[in-house]
């Protein structure tokens, strides 16, 4: 990022559509194990509790 902000960005790194799903499931299992589960967040949540 400094790099980019000094104007010396590398050149991009484009990958072709059919990649994508491949791509997209390696970063999220990147980001389920710095959370420390290995689950999605959202179901693991627990339910809300009902006022008494």
């Amino acid at each position: 990022m400094t790099a980019a902000m000094g104007g010396n960005a590398g050149p991009l790194r484009l990958h072709p559509r059919e990649r994508w799903p491949a791509l997209r499931d390696a970063a999220r299992a990147a980001l389920r194990a710095l959370a420390g589960n290995g689950t999605d967040p959202a179901a693991s949540a627990p339910a809300s509790k009902d006022s008494q």
